[in-house]
């Protein structure tokens, strides 16, 4: 249940994250500068989060793991940096609902890729589960 209620969670915020950063596009920030503060923002709530709770100096001891480090490094760049970067792309160039609806098809590939890399078993159930995810959100903003 707590993986459930992160993940809708997650999703409020990239949704009002999407449509505010929609709003910085119409003034004239391009999507790298947006992707820019978005993250810069983000580390400092990030570290705001881990240092009232006492974590930082854990955050920070993490880091000598030279394996787990260069994985979030990646995870990054493929995220943060590559895919916000794109999808506020995206947004400037159509509207907000349409890009969330390309975007979402992001649970397929991301099915693939983890059965490869954590050689998790795909099944009927996470393949339809995606589908009918994709395919609610596609109905809501294309209809």
């Amino acid at each position: 249940m707590a993986g459930v209620g992160a993940g809708v969670l997650g999703a409020l915020g990239q949704s009002g994250g999407l449509v505010l950063s929609k709003l910085a596009l119409r003034d004239g920030i391009d999507p790298l500068s947006a992707t820019v503060i978005r993250v810069s923002a983000a580390t400092a709530c990030v570290w705001l989060v881990a240092a009232a709770s006492g974590q930082s100096a854990r955050s920070l001891r993490a880091l000598r793991h030279s394996r787990a480090t260069l994985s979030m490094l990646g995870g990054a760049f493929c995220g943060p940096f590559l895919g916000v970067t794109l999808s506020l792309y995206a947004v400037s160039h159509t509207e907000t609902g349409v890009a969330a609806a390309i975007m979402a098809f992001y649970p397929i590939p991301t099915i693939l890729i983890s059965s490869r890399v954590h050689r998790e078993a795909i099944t009927v159930r996470t393949l339809a589960g995606a589908c009918v995810a994709i395919a609610g959100i596609v109905v809501l903003f294309l209809r």
